[in-house]
């Protein structure tokens, strides 16, 4: 079977299996969130006053240490992994000051923080409550509203969106740094967490979570034995979202091998 119809929580889903992975639906991550690249640090006349040569090349708002209040932990792309943030001491002087600077609120606050650069079939992203701004190769997905937005995280995270995600975009067919765009990102198909089964949602969530802490957890460690254990209950926890993810969009045993062996 080459393309299937289905119907999840009551939304009208189409898969195919040629070239790319499709999926229709009702509603899309853009319903939920307000996704946004991070900030341009330099730009020949940008900023305010207009920066010139000398700001990017001597580096001139960076640190590697909070020089003062202005100065907050700036995140790359290789800063954010699956599930965690690997943090180093980089600091931007925030403002005006930069070429291309955010509402500072979007680094604030419940949020969804995903790597643009993609190298392998599963997204790199996750959560965050901190004050942390991010530069343009990493995108911001702020809740428009109060919700649970680590329901949306696991989603984004499986395989089945990493999948269809990298089948849509464009960029992603290049080979030396394939990036995602945003609006391959806001148009992503996905289930009304309102119509999900509350048991779902916060088995999800209850994976997630514990996803994060393991994440962090083997970060601090520098055992092979200890990090095996540690990857091992990631890898479960892992492939456990994938099979409710596969269950709520309605996919079949040859349909998710399809995804799986891709």
């Amino acid at each position: 079977m080459n393309e299937l119809t289905v119907d999840a929580k009551q939304e009208d889903i189409i898969i195919s299996f040629q070239k790319a992975v499709h999926l229709k639906a009702k509603r899309k991550i853009g319903d939920y969130f307000e996704l946004k690249f991070g900030v341009k640090l330099y730009q020949i006349g940008k900023g305010k006053p207009p920066q010139n040569k000398s700001h990017s090349e001597g580096k001139v708002f960076e640190a590697n240490s909070k020089v003062d209040e202005d100065y907050f932990k700036l995140l790359r792309a290789r800063n954010i992994q699956r599930y965690t943030i690997r943090e180093e001491q980089h600091f931007i002087k925030y403002g005006v000051h930069l070429a291309e600077p955010r509402n500072i609120n979007l680094f604030k606050g419940d949020r969804i923080l995903l790597q643009r650069i993609v190298s392998k079939s599963c997204l790199d992203a996750t959560f965050t409550d901190r004050t942390l701004i991010c530069n343009t190769d990493v995108i911001t997905l702020k809740p428009k509203s109060s919700f649970n937005c680590k329901f949306y995280l696991g989603i984004l995270g499986s395989s089945l969106l990493g999948s269809f995600i990298k089948s849509r975009n464009i960029n992603l067919d290049r080979n030396v740094f394939p990036k995602i765009n945003t609006k391959t990102l806001e148009d992503v198909p996905v289930p009304d967490v309102a119509k999900v089964d509350k048991k779902i949602v916060e088995e999800i969530t209850k994976l997630v979570d514990h996803l994060l802490k393991l994440n962090e957890e083997k970060q601090q460690l520098t055992l092979h034995s200890k990090i095996d254990q540690i990857q091992n209950r990631i890898d479960y926890a892992e492939q456990r979202i994938n099979e409710i993810v596969y269950e709520l969009y309605g996919l079949t045993k040859e349909e998710i091998a399809l995804i799986e062996n891709a």
